[in-house]
């Protein structure tokens, strides 16, 4: 079940860090991120630090989803642990890309987009996470 923590709304630009994740289960993943999606979250454009169950340590990341995540690209770059990432959104009219300390998205067509920053758990038992969100600490559970 994927759950969201510390979401902020509007926000076009955000440091986001991933700092302690326990108990991801098979297929789980925790990432701390900035995106901009349609209001029912068929397209998406996102960056952020995220770790994957069963795979050590953490990594940067571009995403984009379309179609409601049936058609996704997804880019990955590897980092540091507890490494502070500097995210950003750009955005002409419906256009919107994203940046992540250097690496660049593609244009993405995001129809009455919204900024998100937040934390996201995916993972089928208990989980343990925590996050810095603008220097905040989110905390996951």
């Amino acid at each position: 079940m994927y759950r969201y923590f510390g979401i902020k709304v509007g926000h076009l630009k955000a440091t986001v860090a991933l700092l302690h994740v326990i108990g991801l289960t098979a297929g789980g993943h925790s990432a701390a991120w900035l995106g901009a999606s349609t209001p029912d979250a068929s397209r998406w454009v996102q960056a952020g630090v995220a770790t994957l169950a069963g795979t050590p340590g953490s990594f940067l990341y571009i995403e984009i989803g379309r179609d409601g995540g049936t058609n996704d690209s997804f880019w990955s770059w590897p980092t540091t642990p507890g490494h502070v990432a500097h995210v950003r959104l750009y955005h002409h009219d419906t256009y919107w890309l994203v940046t992540i300390d250097g690496h660049e998205s593609h244009r993405v067509w995001i129809p009455h987009g919204v900024a998100v920053t937040t934390l996201e758990d995916l993972s089928s038992g208990p989980i343990s996470s925590l996050a810095l969100i603008d220097g905040r600490q989110v905390r996951g559970h």
